[in-house]
């Protein structure tokens, strides 16, 4: 089974696991001095096509949305009403085609960027061809109806860059040594061109990864570029940090912001070093059963959004159990006994957290946001987004 095979598999259970566990939750506000927030639907899109199109990013100087028709693989561009404005068909093969299907669509700078087969593409903002990206990757890109969403990229001294994270493991085919996270990177950043990334940003001193003898296999960060500040926030799964960069002064470590969140296990589980490639799990590869089992039962952060003075965090609390070995059973367990919580901070402070679950979930502003309205009870001709913002609570009292 090849690698994106094997992450294709792991992303759909997610996806699964996710929407089963989304209570609709209508949330809860925290205190944040005298003032209370409340998470409201502002407004709708309607983007009157027949297929099903997922808006991927949003480019905030010209109010610009950029979006995926996920029948004919066709690349848009929207305005805010949700009128195309530009279609870009890049199916097929050649420079700057991808072929069998691309897994992100995004803005850069002032052109765009997709992800195809082991390799990006970058375009100017009349989608003509201008470079590429590669990276090493071994397998190929399976096509999806839903894609990734955006690639993670930053401006930095002037120059836009590409940031990917690095699997350390290769999802379970590499064996690493007991001191590897010692040196490790987290991520590497490419500029258009580029024929590798450059490394950056080893794990922290104290992170969990480098402070305890087990190996994890949930070890990627998730980043998120705050454009306002022009620092990256960095979250590691496993832990209730925020690790804030300045990417202005060589990435230097700012701030380490601590985390409360729900429910979140401040002990997770791992394995040795040396069972890394015991007990594989059949037609999973070499990686030992109990990486799956604990990548289930473990609390971990899923995704982070930052932007201006504030940041939303999305994480799941897994569920305790010390003695389910079995993938199979801890899947199960995973969908009625671990929740997805949605937090929301400002200033580092969590100001309000519902347990609704935001697939593909686009950041506008500092507290806007949008997302798919899915109706699978209603047949429709059209799609239906929703935004939503973080507000300060209206006391009908006062």
């Amino acid at each position: 089974m090849t690698k994106h095979f094997f992450q294709y598999l792991l992303l759909t259970l997610i996806a699964v696991f996710f929407t089963a566990c989304d209570s609709g939750n209508t949330g809860q506000a925290q205190s944040s001095g005298s003032v209370q927030y409340d998470l409201v639907k502002t407004d709708s899109i309607r983007i009157d096509k027949l297929e099903a199109i997922q808006v991927t990013d949003y480019d905030a100087e010209n109010q610009r949305l950029l979006a995926y028709a996920t029948s004919t693989k066709a690349c848009l561009e929207l305005d805010m009403e949700g009128n195309i404005l530009t279609t870009a068909d890049l199916t097929g093969e050649g420079p700057g085609h991808f072929g069998r299907g691309l897994t992100e669509l995004g803005y850069f700078g002032d052109g765009k960027i997709i992800h195809g087969p082991a390799v990006y593409f970058t375009y100017t903002d009349d989608w003509t061809y201008e470079d590429r990206i590669v990276y090493g990757a071994n397998g190929y890109s399976i096509p999806l109806r839903y894609i990734d969403g955006a690639p993670a990229v930053m401006q930095a001294e002037g120059e836009n860059l590409l940031i990917r994270v690095i699997d350390h493991n290769g999802s379970g085919v590499l064996k690493l040594k007991p001191d590897h996270f010692e040196t490790a990177s987290m991520i590497s950043v490419f500029s258009s061109g580029a024929e590798s990334g450059n490394p950056i940003l080893t794990y922290p001193e104290t992170s969990i990864y480098r402070t305890s003898d087990l190996f994890y296999t949930s070890h990627q960060p998730r980043v998120s570029f705050n454009s306002t500040k022009n620092e990256l926030v960095l979250a590691l799964p496993l832990e209730q940090k925020l690790y804030v960069y300045d990417a202005t002064n060589d990435f230097k470590l700012m701030e380490t912001i601590e985390l409360s969140l729900t429910d979140f296990n401040t002990e997770p589980r791992g394995i040795s070093y040396e069972d890394q490639h015991k007990n594989s799990l059949k037609g999973f590869g070499p990686a030992n059963e109990l990486n799956y089992v604990y990548g289930l039962t473990n609390s971990a952060i899923l995704d982070v959004y930052s932007e201006g003075d504030a940041t939303v965090v999305v994480h799941k609390t897994g569920f305790v159990s010390n003695s389910i070995t079995s993938y199979q059973e801890a899947n199960k367990l995973a969908r009625t006994e671990s929740k997805t919580i949605t937090s929301f901070f400002l200033k580092g402070q969590k100001v309000y957290e519902t347990e609704r679950y935001f697939p593909r979930m686009v950041r506008l502003t500092e507290r806007r946001f949008l997302v798919p309205n899915v109706n699978e009870e209603i047949e429709r001709d059209y799609n239906l987004y929703d935004i939503y913002e973080l507000s300060e609570r209206i006391d009908s009292g006062r």
